[in-house]
C-alpha cells in the first residue's frame, strides 16, 4: 500500500463519520432510519462498496432514503465519507453482515427496493454456502419488502445469475419484470461492459396478496 493510501486510511479511522453506523450501534430500525431524515420510502443496497450507486441514487431521488449495508469496515467508511463529502443527507451506511442486519434491524414490509450488485460469486461448490443469495437471505428480503417492493440484482457470472433466478421464481409472490432502459448502470457494471463482458441483471416485484407460498413446481 502506498504512503498516500495509508495516510487516507488513517484519516478515515481518525474522523467520525455522521453517515456511518456499526451494527451494534444501529440499535433498531428507528436508529438508522433517523439518519435518513424525512423521506417517503427507503431502499437498501446490500454490499454498497465505495457507495457510488448509493450516492448517485440518493442525489437523483431526494424524496427517498437510501441505506447501504457493507460488511467491510474499509469500504463502509469510504462510502460514508463519500456521502459526507457530497453533503448527502438522505443516505447512510451501516457496517454489518447483511442477513443478520435485515433479520434484526429492519421492520417487516418497510423497504421499497433492495439492490444487490455483483456479489462475490464464491464459484466453488463447497463455498456456495457463503453466497449472499441463499434461501434464508431470500426469506428475509421477502419479509422486509413492502407490497410492490422491488428486488434488483446483477452479476457477471452466468451460473450464479441462473441460480438467483431459480430461487426468486420459486416464490409465487414475486413476478419477474423487464428492467427499465434508463435503469442506472453501476460503476462495476460499466467496467465489465467497457471490456465487452456480459452483465446479467433482473428485476422482481413483490405483489400484494396472501402470504407467500413457495411454488415447488417452478
Amino acid at each position: 500500500m502506498t504512503t498516500t493510501a495509508l495516510a487516507r486510511e488513517r484519516l478515515l479511522d481518525d474522523c467520525p463519520l455522521p453517515r456511518l453506523l456499526c451494527d451494534d450501534a444501529a440499535g433498531s430500525a428507528a436508529a438508522w432510519r433517523s439518519l435518513l431524515g424525512t423521506v417517503e420510502g427507503v431502499e437498501i443496497e446490500v454490499g454498497c462498496g465505495r457507495g457510488v450507486f448509493l450516492a448517485a441514487e440518493a442525489l437523483r431521488r431526494p424524496r427517498l432514503g437510501f441505506l447501504g449495508i457493507e460488511s467491510s469496515p474499509k469500504w463502509a467508511r469510504l462510502a460514508a465519507s463519500a456521502l459526507a463529502r457530497q453533503g448527502i443527507a438522505n443516505a447512510a451506511v451501516v457496517q454489518a453482515e447483511a442477513l443478520s442486519f435485515l433479520r434484526t434491524r429492519v421492520s417487516e414490509a418497510s423497504v421499497e427496493a433492495l439492490h444487490v450488485y455483483f456479489p462475490d460469486p464464491w464459484p466453488r461448490t463447497r463455498h456456495e454456502k457463503r453466497r449472499i443469495w441463499r434461501p434464508d437471505f431470500v426469506g428475509e428480503v421477502l419479509r422486509v419488502l413492502a407490497p410492490g417492493g422491488k428486488i434488483i440484482t446483477a452479476t457477471d457470472i452466468r451460473g450464479y445469475f441462473i441460480a438467483i433466478q431459480r430461487m426468486l421464481t420459486a416464490h409465487a409472490c414475486l413476478q419477474q419484470r423487464e428492467l427499465p432502459e434508463a435503469w442506472p448502470v453501476t460503476a462495476y457494471a460499466r467496467k465489465f461492459l467497457d471490456r465487452g463482458r456480459p452483465v446479467f441483471s433482473t428485476l422482481f416485484v413483490k405483489h400484494a396478496g396472501p402470504p407467500d407460498q413457495e411454488s415447488h413446481g417452478a
